[in-house]
């Protein structure tokens, strides 16, 4: 019984990490303020993996970004003579933006934390028109 009990659990926790792991950024969309056309881009980082819109339009970008998991981490964008992060590391349910005027081009998304990028957190995000 207390086996049986154990392997529910195991299995309930693995499909229940499953199901929170498998959002994508593909759901994720950027917004453009029609007073400023600023982009808002929402970034969420989580443990370990970053979600956010793959393509966004060139111009002034605000990253709008929470931390929703339990690790503390940062974004650091880079690419077209741009390397920008936020100022301190998010701990997790903390919030943060981080502003930067992107060009059209490709531009390189990691958690700068330890070895966050090395374990999932990154990913390329396209600035076209």
């Amino acid at each position: 019984m207390i086996k049986h009990l154990y392997a529910v659990t195991m299995v309930a926790s693995v499909l229940s990490f499953g199901c929170a792991s498998s959002r994508s950024g593909d759901q994720m969309q950027a917004t453009t303020s029609p007073s400023s056309s600023r982009v808002t881009v929402p970034v969420e980082l989580d443990d370990y993996v970053i979600r956010m819109p793959a393509t966004i339009p060139p111009g002034d970008v605000t990253f709008a970004v929470k931390n929703v998991g339990d690790h503390s981490h940062n974004v650091r964008v880079r690419g077209q003579n741009v390397d920008a992060a936020l100022p301190k590391n998010l701990k997790g349910g903390e919030s943060g933006t981080l502003e930067a005027h992107l060009e059209p081009g490709t531009y390189r998304v990691t958690c700068p934390v330890g070895p966050h990028a090395m374990m999932g957190m990154r990913t390329t995000l396209t600035v076209k028109k």
